[in-house]
């Protein structure tokens, strides 16, 4: 007698979708009458320490957000998808204001900003914010990973609540494969002719939808994923500074102090001695 060995259930990948999400901050606020909290990043130049989008989910009374072009008043069970740089000022209306505010950067996931969604408050949504919180207040590396993954969870939850799925882009093959060789040759000098030669596009025309894909240049993106292989080794290698920075190909230690600052806000001495 054979014995067969049969799946009875099983599900299959067949996107194999490549969604990134990484938190900045999480709040639960509770803004009382006549609360007017002001940003002022919209007056200042586009850097990566304001390029990041907010998620604003109203739990209770009335709130008014104002950008630089529109103002959106959110109430209860209404959600906004907002950019922080061009974010001027969060307001109650009339009472008391509870809401979420989920401050996070991402890659691949189309998001429709600055439109007003309702989206009924889920009861464990509150449960996952304070989750959220607890997790990233910890400072460790992978409660941290934690709490970008149930931010994943939240934020899909609601883009699937308004029907805004994800809808792959014609160029998603292609840029999987420029992100690919990256990761691949994060140590060496790799020029924007280098990754057009490896989708077949000419440079101009490479940056335009590499930069429509990725929401930054090219060489930004280079630069990003060095910084993020050298955190990784200040966390777990003991290598000196100066040949990490050797090693991912910067011009020199003091370079790659100043690019990993711009990034951690913190030099890679102080990085390493946080682990």
């Amino acid at each position: 007698m054979i014995n067969e060995y049969v799946f009875d259930k099983y599900g299959l990948n067949h996107h194999e979708i490549d969604i990134s999400i990484n938190l900045v901050s999480v709040y639960d606020s509770l803004a009382k009458p006549f609360f007017r909290g002001i940003y002022h990043d919209y007056k200042k130049e586009l850097t990566r320490q304001n390029d990041f989008i907010g998620l604003v989910h109203c739990v209770k009374g009335k709130g008014k957000i104002a950008t630089r072009g529109e103002e959106f008043v959110l109430e209860e069970n209404q959600a906004l998808f907002v950019h922080y740089h061009n974010c001027v000022c969060f307001s109650s209306e009339g009472g008391d204001w509870a809401f979420y505010t989920v401050w996070f950067r991402v890659n691949n996931l189309k998001i429709e900003l600055d439109r007003v969604y309702d989206v009924a408050v889920t009861d464990g949504e509150k449960t996952t914010i304070e989750r959220m919180i607890y997790l990233l207040n910890t400072n460790e590396y992978l409660n941290c990973c934690k709490a970008n993954t149930l931010a994943q969870g939240l934020i899909l939850d609601i883009l699937s609540a308004v029907g805004k799925t994800e809808k792959e882009s014609v160029y998603a093959d292609s840029m999987k494969k420029v992100a690919l060789y990256v990761s691949q040759h994060v140590n060496e000098n790799i020029s924007v002719a280098d990754l057009a030669a490896v989708c077949a596009f000419s440079r101009n025309y490479f940056f335009v939808i590499f930069k429509q894909f990725f929401k930054m240049s090219p060489k930004a993106y280079i630069q990003q994923e060095k910084i993020k292989k050298a955190a990784f080794l200040l966390l777990h290698t003991s290598t000196p500074i100066a040949n990490i920075a050797d090693e991912l190909s910067f011009y020199s230690p003091a370079h790659f102090t100043s690019c990993f600052k711009k990034c951690y806000g913190v030099t890679p001495s102080e990085f390493r001695r946080q682990k």
